[in-house]
């Protein structure tokens, strides 16, 4: 079992802020409050469920921006600039919680993407991790005042009130009902320097933030074809190798070394968000013919029915999605 630590304590204050009343919930799914650094990432996860379901809608958006979570140096610690230590943000939510954040650079601005399960309270989830994001950029260049491009969420646009909280938290124009949720920053705030202005910090921050900093450039090749492809399965390895500034050549040649080929990762990647997504309640084959990049649902059968002689579980899934 995977446990956060000191993070919980920052989680409770913040969804004390979201109005919830933390201390009853925290026992219910069997966490001390006075000591939550024991939490693990299961209970986290069912104390906010309980917090959102007892909570205004907007509980989400207030959470991300009252937390002052310990992560934000940890991050800062070996970075130079606020796109490195959001890149790392991101490694660092994967490594907790399996979920991905595609980071997409352009010549003007640079997108934060959101690659949350569906599940229980989704949106406040989704509300909570774009506004956490916000939080952690304005702290690691000391700026409350930044502002994103844009942000963009999958969702349907809310009621006035519920709407008046995401201009607040946000300040920029505010997309719904997008193609995929997505926090926007410029390319000139991407690369402003992390700030300093804190002061001294803390020797266990600075040696997390140094363990952190090594497991994130550690990632092989194959690791980071697998991040790119968790966020667009049907990518070429033309279009995967320029995301990754090599050649196709290159690209191969490298993976190769590490025992890897691109289309085993391609398969290894849809194999599992496949059975990510039959797992997931109300998730029809529809919904995974698009997530995957399939022209019909028939050549998406075709291919889970090739992958399940592989995958002991993806064959469970399918059987259990015939039968129903």
């Amino acid at each position: 079992m995977m446990y956060i630590p000191k993070v919980s304590r920052a989680l409770l204050e913040a969804m004390r802020a979201g109005l919830a009343d933390i201390e009853d919930l925290a026992r219910s799914v069997g966490l001390d409050p006075t000591m939550p650094e024991h939490a693990s990432v299961e209970q986290v996860y069912d104390l906010f469920s309980l917090a959102a379901a007892k909570s205004p809608p907007w509980f989400g958006l207030i959470m991300g921006t009252h937390i002052d979570s310990e992560l934000f140096d940890v991050v800062a610690a070996n970075s130079t600039t606020l796109g490195e230590g959001l890149q790392k943000l991101a490694y660092h939510k994967h490594e907790m919680s399996g979920e991905w954040r595609d980071i997409v650079r352009e010549a003007e601005r640079t997108t934060i993407r959101f690659k949350l399960t569906e599940g229980p309270f989704a949106r406040q989830r989704q509300d909570f991790e774009t506004s956490f994001s916000l939080r952690c950029a304005r702290h690691l260049v000391g700026d409350e005042a930044l502002e994103p491009v844009r942000v963009a969420f999958e969702f349907e646009r809310p009621a006035p009130e519920y709407y008046a909280h995401y201009v607040s938290t946000f300040k920029c124009e505010i997309f719904f009902n997008a193609r995929n949720s997505e926090l926007v920053f410029n390319s000139v705030d991407w690369a402003r320097p992390i700030s300093r202005a804190s002061g001294d910090v803390p020797s266990s921050i600075t040696q997390r933030g140094g363990r952190l900093d090594e497991r994130w450039r550690g990632r092989n090749k194959s690791s980071r074809v697998r991040e790119v492809l968790r966020t667009k399965p049907s990518s070429s390895i033309e279009e995967v190798a320029a995301r990754l500034n090599l050649n196709r050549r290159d690209l191969q040649r490298q993976l190769q070394e590490e025992g890897n080929s691109f289309t085993q990762l391609v398969e290894e990647v849809k194999i599992r968000i496949a059975c990510r997504c039959l797992q997931t309640e109300g998730y029809n084959l529809r919904k995974l013919r698009l997530e995957l990049g399939y022209d019909t649902e028939q050549k998406l059968l075709r291919a889970l029915e090739q992958w399940s002689r592989k995958s002991p579980e993806l064959r469970e899934l399918l059987e259990r999605v015939r039968k129903v």
